[in-house]
């Protein structure tokens, strides 16, 4: 794992498969998207994130700054496309043990790792009628099912509730 006395002075880490994943999610969704003309086809994108969208941790600066930059950008399709039948759920998918994960040298005694399956059930209640409510929301897996239902007049009444958003007085 790279640790910042790996790194040279004032190095900014760089990995170019991160833009070029974002890149790549940006041109799927256009694709997705030209086909949804007809607002009978019901159609919804997920934005499987990351703390790092929102959360400062070192040496995923890049990492953070274009997963971030993606669900904001998701966010304004969302709006745009809301009368097409076009929905789109971003969220957190836990601690998941992952490929990439591995390759910075963590293993399955590394942290408390969540259970696959945990983000797999959250993306398809969202995408049932039940999740519509969060259409363009940011939500975490942590975050139960039961209790987000509970919260539907919430995140009803509160537009800002699940979004990244400046508020000014």
């Amino acid at each position: 794992m790279t640790t910042e006395q790996d790194l040279p002075p004032r190095t900014v880490s760089w990995h170019p498969w991160q833009f070029l994943a974002t890149s790549r999610n940006i041109n799927v969704v256009r694709a997705f998207l030209s086909n949804s003309a007809d607002p009978a086809v019901k159609r919804t994108i997920h934005d499987v994130s990351t703390n790092a969208s929102h959360v400062l941790y070192p040496f995923l600066s890049l990492y953070g700054a274009t997963k971030g930059a993606f669900s904001s950008w998701l966010r304004h399709v969302a709006q745009e496309h809301q009368d097409k039948g076009v929905r789109v759920h971003s969220f957190n998918p836990g601690t998941v043990l992952t490929d990439p994960a591995r390759d910075a040298g963590l293993d399955e005694g590394s942290l408390d790792w969540d259970d696959v399956s945990l983000p797999a059930g959250l993306a398809v209640w969202l995408a049932s009628e039940q999740g519509a409510f969060l259409q363009g929301s940011f939500v975490m897996n942590s975050w139960d099912v039961g209790e987000l239902e509970g919260l539907k007049g919430a995140f009803e009444r509160d537009e800002g509730l699940g979004r990244v958003v400046l508020k000014v007085q």
